[in-house]
């Protein structure tokens, strides 16, 4: 038997990361996150993309997460 290489799906590393990803525009709005920050933040995919910019997520208090 040939064993297969062992192929990293790239998205996969990504989302589930040790450590937060999120990809924003200039002007700050999200448009993408990796569920390891949205577990830790405690939000939903659909509530942070292209709904929040990152100032939003630190203005509470959470600046320590950064």
């Amino acid at each position: 038997m040939i064993a297969k290489p062992f192929i990293e799906d790239s998205e996969d590393l990504y989302q589930n990361a040790p450590f937060g990803y999120m990809t924003m525009r200039a002007d700050g709005l999200i448009v993408n996150i990796n569920t390891t920050l949205l577990v830790w933040l405690g939000y939903e995919r659909d509530e942070i993309l292209l709904q929040k910019i990152f100032s939003g997520l630190t203005g509470d208090g959470r600046k320590d997460l950064f």
